[in-house]
């Protein structure tokens, strides 16, 4: 299997991706009950594909979400072709068969987190978009999380910063440090 493989959902496909503001989370973490819900069928969010980190001070609370950005340092860093890139979908998928379990797609993201182990089966998960209809967008109360449609987005503001640069950056703004006498 290439690891450019074509979708078989193509007709289902919106080509967009999910923008995220921020600073207006508010940690309610309605995003990963309902990415649990459409992908295991249960409330699970520790099999979530979009995790809310809790940084301090504060509490911050931050959505990671694979960005899917352009140079797929996951796909490139499969040994076995167990991650693939879907050019119809613009997202990366998983065979499982194919999965060795290696653990190398983990460190090769730029966004930490962005990629984590299924809580049961210990394979990669990561946002596939819902297909093209993200339930973590239609539920998010406040409008952090956003779908930015067509295909010109260009995640590299979300990849070259981690979460936890992100925190920091926040925290400096919201708990900005307290001048010494």
């Amino acid at each position: 299997m290439s690891k450019d493989q074509p979708s078989r959902k193509q007709g289902n496909q919106r080509r967009g991706t999910i923008e995220v503001t921020f600073t207006d989370c508010v940690g309610c973490r309605l995003c990963e009950t309902a990415c649990s819900l459409y992908h295991e069928g249960m409330v699970w969010p520790e099999a979530s594909r979009i995790r809310v980190e809790q940084f301090y001070p504060g509490p911050l609370d931050i959505p990671v979400i694979c960005h899917r950005c352009f140079e797929r340092y996951c796909v490139a860093a499969c040994p076995s072709d167990a991650l693939v890139y879907d050019k119809a979908a613009e997202v990366v998928r998983l065979v499982p068969d194919n999965c060795l379990q290696c653990e190398a797609c983990y460190p090769a993201c730029p966004h930490t987190g962005a990629i984590a182990p299924h809580p049961k089966t210990s394979l990669p998960m990561q946002c596939d978009l819902c297909d093209g209809d993200p339930r973590c967008v239609q539920v998010c109360p406040v409008g952090c999380l956003t779908w930015v449609p067509g295909s010109a987005f260009s995640p590299i503001h979300y990849v070259i910063t981690p979460p936890e640069e992100i925190a920091r950056s926040l925290a400096s703004i919201y708990y900005p440090a307290k001048e010494t006498l």
